[in-house]
């Protein structure tokens, strides 16, 4: 798990330095996050977690951890995905299956808006998701930025039940 030690370093290493009042508001918002989300199952270690993603921020992360709980309610990636909305319909009839297919509404509207909205920066802040994002985007002529944006969401939130699950802050060298 992590400590307070850590959080305060990873503000540090952000910004260049870090001051007496700056110090003394992280230890006030660590602890009141604590009081807060603690009986939720919620963890400042989660929320730090999130926070170490490049171009998540503390709306994101606390919108994407209010909405999902914990998640160890989630066996794996792909039920966290189909919770947020973020799963294709199957659309076939005996051996018929079609191309087109429509994303499922069913699930959490707002943990889906959290994570589409957090896709788009994360493309933003990392070159990764940016190559991955204008390779789906070039694939195909109709939808292009939704279906590249939805398969985009689909591989941050594979990272981000990985990160999560395991703990682990971000690292660019890791999530290749």
């Amino acid at each position: 798990t992590l400590q307070m030690k850590n959080i305060s370093d990873i503000y540090q290493n952000k910004s260049g330095g870090e001051s007496i009042k700056t110090k003394r508001f992280i230890q006030q918002f660590y602890q009141g996050f604590c009081l807060k989300f603690a009986p939720m199952g919620l963890s400042p270690d989660e929320y730090t977690v999130l926070n170490s993603i490049p171009g998540i921020g503390k709306v994101y992360s606390a919108g994407i951890l209010a909405e999902m709980g914990s998640i160890k309610a989630f066996p794996n990636a792909n039920a966290l995905a189909k919770y947020c909305g973020i799963v294709w319909n199957d659309n076939d009839s005996g051996d018929f299956v079609a191309e087109d297919k429509h994303m499922s509404k069913a699930g959490n509207r707002y943990l889906r808006y959290y994570i589409i909205e957090a896709t788009g920066s994360v493309i933003r802040h990392c070159p990764e998701y940016k190559a991955f994002y204008d390779k789906k985007y070039a694939e195909t002529r109709n939808h292009q930025h939704k279906r590249a944006l939805a398969l985009t969401s689909r591989k941050f939130i594979r990272l981000l039940f990985g990160l999560l699950d395991n703990g682990q802050l971000y690292s660019p060298e890791k999530s290749r």
